[in-house]
């Protein structure tokens, strides 16, 4: 299970914060982030490299600017953004959680995290990116956008959703994921 806070989000790499995870946030961010440059870094986390790649493909399939700055401390990518042109950046660490577990922090234009409510129209934004996909290469079959998701995961976005409070809308993904509710 994903685990949502102020600190952005966390979750196991090989079960939850997956590559096509971190794609999915990085479309949502793409909406969220005004246009210009964005700076990624990375703790040294052997998942890192992999997470870091995902978000950063996705981000230049948008045609955003991205500055990957490898293996850095978070308050190196906050000193970036904030002293730069750049708009944005994410960290990709699990801080002090155990080597299992990886990521995302997202940093605004200042230098400073998201707030709360920053945090919250993130996690709603990415899960509009969360969409089935009618090809058949799974989970990224690289026609799309975003990632594909199949049944099953869409069952685990519901249940994060119903966790988090947060109530679905009337559109086609509302729809989509209240079925799996029922």
């Amino acid at each position: 299970m994903l685990i949502r806070s102020i600190s952005g989000v966390r979750g196991l790499v090989k079960t939850d914060l997956l590559p096509e995870t971190c794609a999915a946030y990085a479309a949502a961010a793409h909406t969220m982030f005004p246009d210009g440059v964005i700076m990624i870094g990375r703790d040294s986390r052997p998942s890192g490299e992999h997470l870091s790649d995902a978000m950063v493909e996705i981000l230049l399939n948008y045609g955003r600017d991205v500055i990957s700055l490898g293996i850095v401390p978070t308050p190196t990518v906050q000193f970036m953004v904030e002293r730069t042109d750049a708009v944005a950046g994410v960290v990709i660490t699990a801080s002090h959680n155990p080597i299992e577990w990886n990521g995302l922090k997202f940093i605004r234009g200042d230098g400073t995290f998201f707030r709360s409510d920053e945090c919250n129209s993130l996690l709603s934004s990415s899960i509009k990116h969360l969409q089935e996909c009618p090809h058949e290469e799974k989970p990224r079959c690289r026609k799309c956008p975003t990632p594909c998701y199949s049944k099953e995961e869409w069952k685990n976005v519901a249940k994060i959703m119903k966790y988090a409070g947060i109530k679905l809308g009337v559109g086609k993904i509302g729809k989509r994921l209240k079925k799996l509710f029922n």
